[in-house]
């Protein structure tokens, strides 16, 4: 068998839809920070977190719906049932990539964290003189969310391979996570003493990797590796819902919030479920 080469992912029949969405993702990503004023992210005010724990909140109702009713279903629905070793071998493998996004995910947020947390120690240890930002600090930030990008991509890529479908599901999964998150990125780089027209070009730099995740994905797709991307997208969304966004939504530990919260999170997966539905409606009239 020959190795797939760069010509072979762009003449993929996948590759206008793959890199479409993942692009789109990127884009959106970054689309808050045209329309809403800089200053807005400067400090922490009750609109502004209000606003983003509503955001935080569809995400996590949307990554749930999509990891619970479709990857998941998807990952086991692929399995090798000619022999019950083979299909407890691949329920051994999903299982273990599943894990593998867990902890993956886990690493990164606690690297993005520690930079968001030293530089804003950095730039506000003398809160009356302009602090230089610490351009190490900078680069790892750019990193860390590159990479979150790019496996963001990836999973993109693994899903429209899949089937269309679940290409659109997880592309409209990973933008309601992205705009929360990508705001919050650009927060942190702003409060730390970034000027926002670079902080702004960074978003955007971080935002572009998701496309070459995704043409990564394509050429995983090619090489018939990427079986292990689902599951590995599973476990990462469980966990970005789960422990990233989750606990968020518990402060303030009130009644009214509490529900509130809860409501939106059901909308955030309506939705993706009403998105679901218009695409076999769609297959079926075909």
């Amino acid at each position: 068998m020959t190795t797939p080469s760069l010509k072979d992912v762009f003449t993929s029949e996948k590759f206008v839809s793959v890199t479409t969405a993942s692009a789109a993702v990127g884009f959106v990503g970054v689309l808050p920070l045209l329309l809403l004023p800089f200053n807005t992210y400067r400090a922490h005010t009750p609109q502004t977190s209000m606003g983003l724990r509503a955001m935080v909140a569809a995400s996590c109702g949307g990554l749930l719906a999509n990891t619970c009713l479709h990857l998941l279903p998807e990952c086991f629905d692929h399995l090798d049932r000619s022999s019950p070793k083979l299909v407890n071998s691949e329920q051994l493998r999903i299982g273990m990539w599943i894990f593998w996004g867990i902890l993956s995910f886990f690493v990164l947020e606690r690297l993005s964290e520690a930079i968001g947390h030293r530089n804003t120690l950095s730039c506000c240890s003398q809160s009356n003189e302009k602090h230089p930002v610490r351009s190490t600090l900078v680069y790892l930030n750019v990193l860390v969310n590159g990479l979150d990008n790019i496996l963001h991509g990836a999973a993109i890529a693994a899903s429209f391979c899949t089937s269309y479908k679940t290409g659109l599901l997880t592309t409209a999964a990973v933008i309601t996570h992205e705009i929360p998150h990508e705001l919050g990125d650009y927060a942190i780089l702003v409060r730390s003493g970034v000027r926002w027209q670079d902080a702004f070009l960074l978003q955007v730099l971080t935002s572009s990797f998701c496309v070459i995740g995704a043409h990564l994905g394509l050429y995983m797709d090619l090489t018939s590796t990427s079986n292990v991307i689902l599951p590995f997208t599973a476990g990462g969304f469980l966990y970005i819902a789960l422990v990233s966004l989750l606990p968020d939504l518990l402060i303030p530990p009130t009644i009214r919030s509490s529900v509130s919260y809860v409501l939106i999170c059901d909308v955030g997966a309506v939705l993706l479920g009403a998105l679901s539905v218009a695409l076999t409606l769609e297959a079926q009239w075909r």
